[in-house]
Order: C-alpha cells, then structure tokens, then sequence
C-alpha cells in the first residue's frame, strides 16, 4: 500500500531544499568592483565635487547601485557607454531614489530625471544619444541648482 502522507511530506521538503537552493545560488552571484574617481559637476552655482564609481563595463553597468540601502550626500555612480548613443535606464532591485543626468561626449548635461523611483522596472530615457549617465542621490540636482546645459569634468569627457 502506497503512503500518501510520505509521499507529501517528501515533495514538501524537495520543494523546500530547492526554495533554499536558489535562494543560495542568487546570493552568491559576483559582486563587481568599481573604481573610486572624482568628477566635477560645474554650475552657474559653483563647482560641485563628488566621488563616484566608475560603470564602465556591461556587467558593472548591469549591476549599478543594485542593492544599496543608502548613497551618501556627495557619491554616486559614472555611467560611461563605448559609444554615444541613445540609453534607457531603470530602477530595478535600486533601493533608493536617484537623479540622473544624461552626458554629451563633452560632458554637457542633455536631460536630467529627478527623483526616480526605486525599485521600478519603468523605462528611463535619455532624450537623446548619450556617451554616460551620472546617477546622484535623489534632491541633489535641485539642491545644487544643476541644470541642463551644466557640464561635468572628468578625464573620460573632454571639451
């Protein structure tokens, strides 16, 4: 005679160990490392400095600020694309909210995107092609009195 109640019991704990094993396997996906730079936000307000990461490669692009429960006052992460071109960013898995400024070669701003909203998976877009994006903590941009047209300074935009 065939038991049920073991048989139940035996799917309940595969069912189990699977749930833990991927829970396992996704927290062990590799962690990118990303080079600590200064850049320069120039505005009709003054200079503003900040330490950002550098995002130069897919699968640090991919990553970004995933996962952070907070970014401090002056940090934030340079997006930088081997070509210019037109970009679409999103918030998922991003815990906290953003601004992003959208960057010509030359460092211009072309459009800005204020206080995004973490964790969406709705489409960010550059309004035109761009070669970086710089992602600072949300209310900088209005704080700093940052504008399009301002114009960052770091070594992989020239003038």
């Amino acid at each position: 005679m065939y038991n049920w109640q073991s048989y139940f019991q035996l799917n309940i704990l595969w069912c189990a160990l699977f749930v833990v094993f991927q829970a396992g396997a996704s927290a062990s996906i590799p962690v990118e490392k990303f080079s600590i730079e200064q850049l320069v936000v120039s505005t009709t307000s003054g200079d503003h400095e900040f330490q950002i990461e550098l995002a130069k490669t897919n699968s640090q692009r991919r990553q970004g600020l995933q996962h952070r429960k907070s970014l401090s006052l002056n940090s934030g992460m340079l997006f930088v694309f081997e070509f210019i071109k037109p970009v679409t960013m999103w918030m998922k898995n991003t815990l906290v909210s953003l601004d992003m400024l959208f960057l010509s070669s030359d460092g211009r701003i072309i459009n800005i995107v204020q206080k995004t909203n973490p964790l969406s998976l709705n489409a960010i877009f550059s309004i035109k092609p761009v070669k970086g994006v710089l992602e600072i903590r949300s209310g900088s941009v209005k704080k700093l009195k940052i504008k399009v047209g301002d114009r960052i300074r770091h070594p992989l935009f020239y003038k």
